[in-house]
């Protein structure tokens, strides 16, 4: 046995059942040296009250007891604290109580021989239990972390199924199984797997892959790594037939055994595991859809500005142009290219979740100056009045200022652009009970009630609308912004007389 045990902290508390006080004395003192408390109980009843009392870590238990048998308590301890272990003593003319104990649960056993070998013999019964009481804390932490393994697999957000050599299904968790019932359109019952060949089942929705999965199963090399996808059509809740996309991966595993062990079966498995990728597919074609909107409605306004600035260049043609307009020209064209970029980036962190406000109190006639300001070379190329309705200074909103000077300018570069010529296009705020209003109106072709719906989705652009430069983005990112904010935004508009976008945001001074 190993001397390397340390004793004393694997059994720092041990209760000794002993009756007659001089063995009591003569054990206590042989375990001195192997724990660090040691109780001393003289009956079975006081055993059991300790045992209830207090934590032990080991229990010396003499099996001739004044009140009760020892067998009978050792049942009792193990009712009280099962596992707990358990050493009993006996006289060496009673061997074979001893025997009976150890088949009902005792962990070892020492004869009571109070000679000069009754410490080795005590310490050998010490090792012997501390190594299995080892082996058992061993065997605690395996089934936990094993427990573990399996509960995070099962629970796992990605599939995952073992398949035989054929697609026949050995294993599935909760994820797997729902992706399953969606190729059969149908709840799976609980006999799932058995009797299912999963190849079969993928062919039902696309034989190409499913083929291709047979071919890597069959194969007899397949220690590389096999990935594929599929779309399926979901029916959603309260929505329309969805696509869906799922990556498939398949890999497969050699256990580690001997020639003998694989001469009975193929120790090799094939581990299949499914990810819905459907977020990543659709953020994948934002951006597709968002840098190519973008790049062909940048070309206009920079195309517009290199030929003003090629004119501005132009010596020969100086005398002959209005540097002024040319100049208004430029810079209506940059807040242009700066429009569609602040839409760009503001759709992309509402894609990812990330579209962050930080409001402070602002005056609202300093924003809308600031506005006018900003897009009145946007209005000024195109014949357009921009004006801002008096206000007072003392009318306070709570918001991000960016972020209000998005949307706002959003809503005016939008009445500038389906405004005629001539028309007026003007801001204005009030507040109007616990909210603050602002309101943009032009003097545009109006909208159709029934495309109003339609407004603020990403891309979403009016048919009659296709021959005006724009991402579609603006609308999507400004209702984003007023909700964010704790807002929302409405839409008064008559044909052939313009639009007004009334934003409401919450006036924080109103409690």
């Amino acid at each position: 046995m190993t001397s390397e045990i340390d004793l004393k902290s694997l059994f720092s508390s041990t209760l000794l059942i002993e009756d007659e006080k001089p063995h009591a004395l003569l054990i206590s003192r042989a375990l001195k040296a192997h724990t660090q408390e040691i109780v001393v109980a003289a009956d079975g009843k006081s055993a059991v009250q300790e045992l209830e009392q207090r934590y032990f870590d080991l229990v010396f238990c003499d099996l001739n007891l004044p009140d009760t048998d020892g067998l009978k308590l050792l049942e009792v301890i193990h009712s009280i604290r099962p596992g707990l272990p358990v050493i009993v003593m006996t006289a060496s003319n009673s061997i074979d109580n001893a025997v009976k104990a150890m088949r009902s649960g005792a962990w070892d056993y020492l004869l009571k021989q109070f000679d000069n070998d009754l410490d080795g013999r005590l310490l050998l019964a010490l090792e012997r239990t501390a190594e299995q009481k080892l082996r058992q804390m061993r065997e605690y932490e395996l089934r936990a972390e094993r427990n573990a393994f399996w509960a995070s697999v099962y629970t796992a957000q990605d599939g995952l199924a073992i398949l035989g050599g054929e697609g026949s299904v050995v294993f599935v968790n909760e994820t797997f199984r729902a992706f399953c019932s969606l190729l059969v359109n149908e709840p799976l019952n609980d006999s799932f797997p058995k009797q299912v060949n999963f190849v079969e089942l993928l062919a039902t929705k696309n034989k190409s892959v499913a083929q291709s999965l047979n071919e890597q199963l069959e194969s007899k090399s397949n220690e590389g790594l096999w990935t594929s996808e599929i779309e399926l059509k979901v029916d959603e809740l309260d929505s329309p037939r969805k696509e869906r996309f799922y990556e498939l991966t398949l890999t497969s595993v050699q256990l580690d055994v001997n020639e003998e062990q694989q001469a009975f079966a193929s120790f090799r498995k094939n581990v299949l595991w499914v990810r819905d990728i459907t977020r990543r597919k659709e953020q994948e074609k934002f951006q597709r859809d968002l840098l190519s909107t973008t790049s062909h409605d940048l070309k206009g306004p920079l195309g517009a500005i290199l030929t003003s600035a090629e004119l501005l260049g132009d010596q020969a043609l100086s005398k002959a142009v209005d540097s002024g307009e040319i100049v208004t020209r430029i810079a209506s064209c940059a807040r242009n290219c700066i429009t569609i970029i602040d839409e760009f980036l503001s759709a992309r962190r509402i894609q990812d979740g990330v579209m962050v406000v930080k409001p402070k109190y602002h005056p609202v006639g300093d924003i809308l100056e600031d506005i006018v300001l900003d897009y009145f070379p946007v209005a000024k190329a195109r014949n357009i009045s921009l004006q801002a309705k008096p206000i007072s200074s003392d009318l306070l909103i709570f918001a991000d200022r960016l972020a209000l000077i998005r949307v706002l300018g959003n809503l005016v570069h939008n009445g500038i652009k389906f405004s005629r010529g001539g028309g007026v296009v003007t801001l204005a705020a009030e507040k109007a009970g616990s909210e603050i209003v602002i309101s943009v109106s032009d003097e545009g072709p109006g909208i159709d009630a029934h495309e109003r719906f339609h407004l603020f989705e990403r891309y979403s652009r009016l048919d009659k609308h296709d021959a005006v430069e724009g991402t579609g983005l603006g609308l999507y990112v400004t209702k984003n912004i007023v909700d964010a904010h704790g807002g929302r935004i409405e839409i008064k508009s008559e044909l052939g007389i313009g639009t007004t976008f009334y934003i409401f945001l919450p006036d924080d001074s109103v409690k």
